[in-house]
């Protein structure tokens, strides 16, 4: 449906939106849109991510995952998966919402208040009349709840990222398939009718960032400066608006290297106007666990007599280098599923400069049976039977098929999964060995597609008799680490987001921080703020 001929619109001044994540993990989506303008008249704007949520059972997209296409939008929207903004979305989405539809859907939810449905609808009048031209989403790194929500918007919003991460959202979406909730970098472009037909792939533009270097895009100054976290390639964001103000992301951060360096850069660099700081782990009863100490600790059990098996994110290559490292110490040979390898042979060119990356070389990978379980490649997806089977369509020497990792009766080994079905096959097909460890490494929210379910592990481990260890260190900063971390902050203007605990936060700020900076929360979601942080009455 097309949006109402609007008259010329005001010019704005600097402004910034947390469309979602100032009092939750997740969804993260922030706008920023300049006073200056372009030669068409309107705004300068660009997204700082645009995340799916995460509920509290931790999974993508949470209860509405089975939503279907022929819904539309608008059962999202009532439901807070995306945010209520006008003509950002995708044509060939039923129910893509124009400014009316929009407070309609909001309207429906009853879960809202009337106030909050009056600042909805304000808020969206506003950017309706405003019409910011949103150039692109400036993604800090693959995790679903930074960029999942991308795929909703129109095709011509760019894609702004590292080439590591945009090659591992790529992957993501070959290795899932077409599915209409999850298509980032490119998206089949469908007929609006029931059954949701494909008709072509649209390409959603690409532009490549490099890390550490100053990028002129659409009116602003663009920093990606590279920080630890358990994805590869994730950065935080610096953002000068024309004027000179400027707005800076962490992202996602933990201790590490990276950090080491991006701490560095900002006790050398001016303070950003306004701060926005993750804080994940404010108020979590988390055990404070590096990297290194999970490395320590996978090589205490691997040296252990009997196999291991050890469940991480599939995407996950820090963990995944952990394990190949520790088992290579102990001397035991890594069995790996295909789909894991799908991802390492995907990201290769990048293994070359950059040692977190593991690589296929040294491990076995592993087949599921699939359909007669007879192990034929064209019961295997098709990106995935170059990795397992040659042009004849023979098993790889380097691959095998499950039933015959029975050899672990025999031999001491480490196998990882990092799904419940890989770990429900080797039970179904006894393939458990008499002497054997059960590690879990992956985070308590990780339940993506219902990948881990941590109920069924526990059944199954009790059937084979296996101690249980948990051995995760966390993508996020610990509150002692983030207070550590404060010390070199010093701006003005610093506020909480990617947190469910905001307020623990913002006493954490102003006990770490001596100069005192304003800390706004309770912030509603969609209103504007100014360059003091302060939200406007619209």
């Amino acid at each position: 449906m097309t949006i109402e001929t609007r008259e010329t619109p005001k010019q704005p001044e600097n402004m910034f939106i947390i469309h979602s994540g100032t009092d939750r993990i997740g969804g993260i989506a922030i706008q920023a849109i300049a006073a200056d303008v372009g030669p068409d008249g309107r705004a300068f704007s660009v997204f700082l991510d645009f995340g799916a949520l995460l509920d509290i059972t931790g999974r993508h997209f949470g209860p509405y995952s089975h939503i279907s296409y022929s819904s539309g939008l608008s059962p999202l929207l009532r439901l807070g998966a995306l945010p209520p903004i006008p003509g950002i979305y995708r044509e060939d989405i039923p129910n893509r919402s124009n400014l009316g539809e929009l407070c309609s859907a909001w309207r429906q939810s009853g879960s809202k208040t009337e106030a909050d449905i009056r600042r909805v609808a304000s808020s969206a009048r506003f950017l309706y009349e405003t019409n910011p031209n949103i150039a692109a989403v400036l993604t800090t790194h693959y995790h679903w709840d930074h960029c999942g929500n991308i795929g909703f918007l129109r095709e011509d919003i760019a894609l702004a990222t590292t080439h590591g991460t945009y090659e591992t959202i790529r992957a993501m979406e070959d290795h899932w398939g077409a599915d209409w909730r999850r298509e980032v970098t490119r998206y089949k472009v469908r007929n609006g009718e029931r059954n949701g037909r494909a008709l072509e792939i649209v390409e959603r533009p690409f532009i490549p960032v490099i890390p550490r270097e100053i990028h002129h895009l659409f009116g602003f100054e663009v920093l990606f400066i590279p920080v630890s976290h358990s994805a590869f390639e994730t950065c935080a964001v610096d953002i000068t608006y024309p004027s000179g103000f400027r707005i800076h992301y962490t992202s996602d951060i933990r201790s590490g290297p990276e950090t080491d360096l991006y701490k560095q850069w900002l006790i050398s660099n001016p303070p950003a106007d306004v701060f926005l700081i993750d804080g994940t782990n404010v108020g979590s009863s988390k055990p404070e666990r590096t990297e290194e100490d999970v490395f320590v600790e996978l090589i205490k059990r691997f040296k252990q007599p009997g196999s291991d098996f050890v469940m991480i994110p599939p995407r996950h290559f820090t963990r995944l280098k952990a394990v190949f490292d520790a088992a290579h110490y102990a001397g035991k040979q890594v069995y790996i599923p295909l789909s894991l390898a799908f991802y390492l042979e995907r990201l290769r060119p990048f293994a070359e400069y950059d040692s977190r990356l593991p690589t296929t070389d040294e491990v076995v990978i592993y087949l599921q049976p699939l359909n007669g379980g007879n192990y034929e490649s064209k019961d295997y997806p098709l990106v995935m039977r170059e990795i397992a089977f040659d042009e004849n369509g023979s098993i790889r020497p380097n691959v095998i098929e499950m039933v015959e990792l029975d050899k672990l009766n025999n031999e001491d080994a480490v196998v990882v999964f990092t799904s419940y079905s890989q770990m429900l096959s080797f039970y179904g097909l006894n393939l458990f060995p008499p002497r054997g460890r059960y590690t879990h490494s992956a985070s308590g929210v990780y339940d993506e597609k219902g990948l881990i379910n941590m109920r069924q592990i526990l059944r199954i481990l009790k059937e084979v008799g296996y101690p249980f260890f948990d051995a995760h260190a966390s993508g996020h900063f610990s509150e002692s680490e983030l207070k550590e971390f404060l010390e070199v902050v010093g701006s003005p203007v610093i506020i909480p987001v990617h947190t469910e605990n905001p307020r623990l936060l913002k006493g954490i700020i102003e006990e770490a921080c001596p100069h005192n900076p304003y800390v706004p929360v309770g912030l509603q979601r969609g209103i504007p703020c100014n360059e003091k942080g302060r939200q406007q009455i619209i």
